[in-house]
Order: C-alpha cells, then sequence, then structure tokens
C-alpha cells in the first residue's frame, strides 16, 4: 500500500510550493507454525583404521598377461577396524554395513576420467572386517588415477580414504623403443600395503 502526502515548506525567497511524498508501509504478517523436533546428542566424528593390500604393486590393463598367461589384474583386500572406544552404549557403536570402491582412471591424451566401480554393496555388519575384490582394467591410467574407498556406518556416517593407482599400458612400459627388457622400476608403481586413519 502506498500512501501520499503533501507537505508545505517555508522558501526563503517569497512563495510557496507543494510537495508529494511516498513512503513505503509494510504489508507483511507473521504467522505461527509447529515444527517437529527430534531428540539427539552430539558425538565424535567416526574414525578408524583401513589395511590396503593390493596385488601387482605394477598393475597392468587386461590386454597384457600375468605369469601364469591371465589377463592382467588387480587383486584388493580392504580391512576395517572403527574406533568405539569413546562409546559408552553396545547400542551406539558405530559398525560398517556397506562399502563402495572405485577409481577414477585418468587417461592418457586428454581421453578424459573412466570411473571403475570395484565394489559396491554390503558387508555384514561389524566394527571390524575385510572383503577381497579383483578387478581388470581396460585402459591405462596415469599417476593422478586414485582410487577411493568408503565405509559407511548403520548410522550413516562414512569414513574416506583415497590414494594413487597407476595402471599400466603399452606406452608405460615402452619407454625405451630399442630395449626389451625393461626394468620394472620404469613402470608405475603404486602400493601394496598401507595402513590408513580416518
Amino acid at each position: 500500500m502506498i500512501l501520499h502526502t503533501q507537505l508545505i515548506y517555508t522558501v526563503n525567497q517569497g512563495h510557496w510550493e507543494s510537495y508529494t511524498t511516498y513512503s513505503w508501509v509494510d504489508t507483511s504478517y507473521n504467522e505461527t507454525k509447529k515444527v517437529w523436533i527430534t531428540s539427539g546428542y552430539f558425538a565424535n566424528p567416526m574414525h578408524g583404521q583401513v589395511i590396503v593390500e593390493k596385488q601387482p604393486q605394477y598393475v597392468f590393463t587386461k590386454w597384457h598377461k600375468d605369469s601364469s598367461g591371465e589377463e592382467a589384474s588387480m587383486s584388493l583386500k580392504i580391512t576395517w577396524k572403527i574406533d568405539n572406544s569413546e562409546v559408552v552404549l553396545e547400542a551406539d557403536k558405530r559398525k560398517i554395513n556397506k562399502i563402495y570402491i572405485y577409481e577414477d582412471v585418468v587417461r592418457y591424451n586428454d581421453k578424459g576420467i573412466d570411473k571403475i566401480i570395484l565394489f559396491d554393496g554390503s558387508v555384514p555388519s561389524a566394527e571390524e572386517g575385510s572383503m577381497d575384490t579383483v578387478t581388470k582394467f581396460v585402459y591405462a591410467g596415469s599417476e593422478e588415477s586414485i582410487l577411493h574407498v568408503y565405509l559407511y556406518a548403520e548410522n550413516g556416517e562414512v569414513g574416506h580414504i583415497s590414494f594413487k593407482n597407476p595402471i599400466n599400458g603399452f606406452r608405460s612400459i615402452n619407454i625405451n623403443s630399442g630395449d626389451s627388457s625393461l626394468s620394472p622400476d620404469l613402470w608405475l608403481g603404486g602400493i601394496t600395503y598401507e595402513v590408513f586413519e580416518f
């Protein structure tokens, strides 16, 4: 709503003038609503330890053969232990019931990122446990390729670790075109055993 007001001002040099001004009138209103409040409490974030065991150290695409003549692959074992030392009630202890593992393979020659899901599913609910996967990679990936492990607790909390995991292809091993007996030190390596805290 807009109000019109007439004001009269005195002008020192001899005549009267009328001015019209406008002022804003707030037409808003208050409203009372009922809001459901759920009970809750503060808790420390989830912490724990993840042990990663990976074989082989030098991962190749499936187009290569391993020592037994099979398509090259990567085996991965994830072992976890959740720190529940500060939890008083047994019912409040955090337990892992889902794991999601994937790798972003950063492909050569600006061909983008190939997301490979190694595992995405439920595991028996436990404070401690382990699981194994075997993966064959189609594309080679640079040293910027990252493997991610997400641990999901029953209460919705998440633990996350990640590490570099390059995937060797033909370009990785043919560094010296005239030499067919290259040292494995020239291949792109990665971890074989590592302990992570989250």
